[in-house]
């Protein structure tokens, strides 16, 4: 659930961290609604910002090509979570650009302690260079008992593993079997979010199989046993699938499935793999439609790469000591 406020609230500059090594420039402002946001375990709520350049793209301290990251911050500032995605745009002075962001606590990754947190906002570069100046974006709230629902995964699914940052804490791998995730202890009506990788299949050694010969995309199938829905994913990269459920099924629970068409043999696994599940998160409330100029996709369509409904919220590929991998 969410809090919105009556109008925007343009977001507190925060001094620069110790270290800043550029002149801080007035690239913009950054508006943020809502303002206070509450985020149970498993839940994901969105935040809209509403940028406003003041400087034009690679002027000063502003990058060419602006990364933005959004950093979920403990009470000492530490960074837990991060949340980076590429500007959904140029960068261009004095022209408003507004999107939502998912914060989301996934299922894969444990909860985080109940208590409050702020998200930080800010841009950086490909290279890895910060713009000087920090945005407070709002206050998060965590309360003390989940609120559900619960996940377990079928013989199919490879034990969890952990992440590379903190953008994806944990993730779980397909076998090249097909397999179902099963969703318990459902809340009410909702959707549920789901973000998986396609991996290309092209690194050292790795050998990419079909399953089909003729076929020459790797991709997926997924299903579900409540809502009727199928949809697929297809394509290296990151693909995020929105599953409504209005009730559970008559076995109390609702079963996901995917069935990949293809699977990739690593020299240093053991098992062959397909397909990763990057996070998991319920969206509370009946099942989400599109809304205009928003980013988000329809209930039931799957995004991907270059995709018209992909959000903006999907991470770049994140580089070793970058910002995009958690680092303060």
């Amino acid at each position: 659930m969410k809090t919105t406020s009556t109008a925007a609230l343009a977001a507190t500059l925060l001094l620069c961290a110790a270290g800043c090594q550029h002149k801080v420039s007035d690239a913009g402002s950054l508006d943020v609604q809502p303002r206070s946001i509450t985020l149970p375990y498993p839940q994901l709520a969105t935040v809209r910002l509403t940028w406003t350049p003041a400087a034009a793209s690679g002027e000063g301290d502003t990058p060419s090509e602006p990364l933005v990251f959004l950093h979920l911050l403990g009470a000492k500032d530490q960074v837990l979570r991060t949340f980076d995605h590429p500007f959904p745009q140029r960068w261009l002075a004095g022209a408003p650009v507004s999107y939502d962001v998912k914060l989301y606590q996934s299922a894969l990754a444990p909860p985080l302690a109940p208590g409050k947190y702020r998200l930080g906002v800010g841009l950086y570069d490909r290279s890895g260079r910060r713009w000087a100046q920090e945005y407070r974006a709002a206050e998060v709230e965590v309360p003390p008992q989940p609120a559900g629902p619960r996940f377990a995964f079928s013989q199919g699914w490879l034990p969890l593993e952990a992440g590379s940052d903190k953008q994806v804490v944990a993730r779980r791998w397909l076998s090249q079997q097909p397999g179902e995730i099963r969703v318990e202890a459902i809340p009410g009506p909702g959707t549920l979010w789901l973000s998986f990788r396609i991996p290309p299949g092209d690194g050292a050694s790795q050998k990419l199989v079909y399953h089909d010969p003729a076929t020459n995309t790797p991709a997926g199938a997924v299903g579900d046993t409540c809502g009727a829905v199928e949809t697929g994913i297809s394509g290296p990269g990151p693909h995020e699938v929105e599953m409504p459920i209005e009730a559970p099924g008559a076995e109390g629970a609702c079963r996901i499935s995917l069935v990949p068409n293809f699977h990739v043999v690593f020299p240093d696994r053991p098992a062959p793999r397909s397909v990763s599940l990057e996070s998991v998160a319920w969206i509370a409330g009946g099942a989400r439609g599109p809304s205009p100029g928003d980013g988000t996709a329809p209930a039931g369509a799957a995004t991907g790469p270059g995709g018209a409904a992909t959000s903006p919220a999907a991470p770049p590929e994140p580089a070793p000591g970058k910002p995009a991998g958690g680092t303060g």
